[in-house]
């Protein structure tokens, strides 16, 4: 259900963005791998119903209990990095991301800039604050690559 709901916020995304749903990548899943003139984003849906979230870009607590969703997005980051990055593609940029559905309070203290971290109803305006480095024709060979090197766990793609 907090999958679903994300993939529905994502399918407004603007046009140059392409979204892959259900992805494995290194030994780790991928809810929604996004790519676009932003580079790669890689996002973890988290459904933690009533909850209060807060972050200040190092740690992330929910109802005031540390977890670990910010090092297992990075973590993840970092594996679709080694992946796609290589060659004509090393300068592509990697985020990983967490959104959240479900919740009741979010505080975001500082933004990290190797971390998205947002809630469902505000992820496109998340995306869409990401800073254009790449051509189209980058975003073309990056989709590209992707398809290649996804083709036989890609399920299916939207946007």
């Amino acid at each position: 259900m907090a999958v679903a709901t994300v993939r529905r916020e994502l399918a407004a995304l603007p046009q140059g963005w392409q979204v892959l749903h259900g992805v494995h990548v290194g030994g780790e899943w991928i809810d929604h791998l996004l790519t676009g003139p932003g580079g790669v984003v890689s996002l973890a849906t988290k459904f933690h119903p009533r909850a209060r979230v807060a972050t200040d870009g190092r740690r992330m607590q929910v109802n005031g209990v540390d977890v670990d969703h910010l090092r297992r997005a990075r973590i993840t980051a970092r594996r679709t990095a080694e992946l796609i990055t290589r060659g004509p593609l090393d300068h592509v940029p990697v985020l990983g991301g967490v959104v959240f559905v479900g919740l009741a309070e979010w505080s975001a203290v500082d933004d990290s800039p190797d971390a998205l971290v947002t809630v469902a109803d505000r992820v496109v305006g998340a995306v869409r604050q990401i800073p254009h480095v790449l051509s189209r024709s980058d975003v073309d060979l990056l989709d590209h690559t992707l398809q290649r090197c996804l083709q036989f766990v890609l399920p299916e793609r939207s946007v």
